[in-house]
């Protein structure tokens, strides 16, 4: 899979990753500002309400109706006048504090006279400065408050015209307004970002549907090129399978047979029967060279053999010609495309070659398995590792297999081995076979 989701990748281009990457990025920027414009608009809007409520309070201090004296302040009159420069506020709840946490004023009588610790904000506010914030109902002044909602409450400083804090003025609002007003807000915003995220996502596939019709255009070309180019190499092999038996096979057996007539006129044991004796061995070493070459290359890797006969008659010749021990498994429903299923069954046989000739290995397990739209041929051995560089077999085969979509890596195992992995696509243009 992680191979299928570099070649695709790959295949977008510099261009289309860009898109891609700068998609993501505005999504995510996108979704983090509708998160975040609404807590801001609702903190904005409480600091907007608490600097009000102060305006007001200090209006009040410069017409003089603040007297220095706490014992001569009129708290009904403070608490009528704040009413009439902030009507509708939907305040439920009034509390007047002094330094000593008494309670000297609130709508809810029974609070009258009664002394609490002093809370944070309040002590704030003793010290000019003016806060917001959500109840906090289990505290012993606000028992009476649990039934009201939502609410917020403000501290507001009030003072002389002295700048003395004489006392703290608490107010609670109902949050409906705030929270409705803050849900428009956010609603807006995720309209906005969503049909300007959709319209760059809509010119996103636009433009990937266009790529992919061009990128699917030249791997349709690759494909049968590779169609031609396999079935021309099949010719091929079958002529140089065919020259290579008459014309060299046939005449290494004749000249098995002139040695063996030469050595019956000549005394056994003398010089030239033993000359003739090596030569003998030399040219029976030549021919089942010869021999076993062609059993390779007449394996059978056209478009014509299915994927599992084509990996039981390799790791047949395998084990014959390289007397390695195969173990060969299948997965899975193996049906692909000719093309494609040449393609593989010759990167099999170049991950065979590269066995044989470099990993110095005694065993080779070959396993072929099914994964969603792929198939994947595994080929492990019990070898000296990773030879140094890739040749040029495994450059091209790589090619080869990325030019109709699939893949091939090779790494080193654990145990020392090495594993050859290829796959390619189940779906390609010849259709299914």
């Amino acid at each position: 899979m992680a191979g299928v989701v570099r070649a695709e990748w790959s295949e977008l281009g510099t261009l289309g990753r860009t898109a891609l990457v700068a998609v993501v990025l505005v999504a995510i920027v996108a979704v983090a500002l509708a998160v975040s414009i609404p807590q801001l608009a609702k903190r904005y809007l409480l600091e907007a309400e608490r600097d009000s409520l102060v305006r007001a309070v200090d209006d009040l201090a410069a017409a003089g109706l603040i007297p220095s004296d706490r014992a001569a302040l009129d708290l009904e009159a403070l608490v009528e006048e704040m009413a009439t420069r902030l009507p509708g506020r939907g305040v439920v709840r009034i509390k007047i504090w002094t330094p000593e946490g008494e309670v000297i004023y609130s709508d809810a009588g029974v609070l009258v006279g009664n002394r609490y610790p002093l809370s944070e904000s309040v002590i704030a506010a003793f010290n000019g400065e003016a806060r917001f914030r959500t109840p906090n109902l289990a505290q012993p002044d606000n028992i009476f408050e649990r039934g009201l909602g939502e609410l917020t409450e403000f501290y507001i400083p009030v003072h002389d015209g002295y700048g003395n804090h004489i006392v703290v003025y608490e107010l609670y609002q109902k949050s409906g307004p705030l929270l409705h007003t803050v849900g428009d807000i956010r609603m807006y915003v995720l309209f906005s970002v969503t049909v300007g995220v959709g319209l760059l996502g809509l010119l996103l596939v636009v433009l990937f549907f266009r790529h992919g019709v061009r990128t699917m255009r030249r791997r349709l070309q690759a494909e049968r090129l590779l169609g031609e180019l396999i079935r021309t190499q099949d010719q091929e092999r079958a002529q140089i399978v065919g020259a290579l038996h008459d014309e060299i096979g046939q005449p290494m057996y004749r000249i098995l047979f002139g040695i063996e007539d030469c050595r019956a006129r000549v005394e056994p044991g003398n010089a030239v029967d033993t000359e003739l004796a090596n030569i003998a061995v030399l040219a029976r070493e030549v021919d089942a060279r010869l021999r076993s070459e062609l059993r390779l290359l007449n394996t059978g890797v056209g478009t014509e053999l299915d994927l599992l006969t084509g990996l039981r008659e390799l790791a047949a010749v395998t084990e014959t010609e390289a007397g390695l021990s195969v173990i060969l498994e299948t997965i899975g429903d193996l049906s692909l495309p000719p093309v494609n299923r040449a393609a593989l069954l010759k990167a099999a046989q170049e991950g065979i070659i590269n066995v044989r000739k470099h990993a110095y290995a005694t065993e080779v397990e070959i396993t072929a398995t099914r994964r969603g739209d792929t198939v994947v041929v595994d080929i492990a051995d019990n070898g000296v590792g990773l030879a140094r560089g890739r040749g040029l077999g495994i450059l091209t085969t790589t090619e080869r297999l990325e030019s109709i979509g699939g893949g091939l890596r090779v790494r080193q195992l654990r145990s020392g081995g090495t594993l050859f992995r290829a796959w390619v696509p189940t779906l390609g243009w010849e259709g299914e076979s």
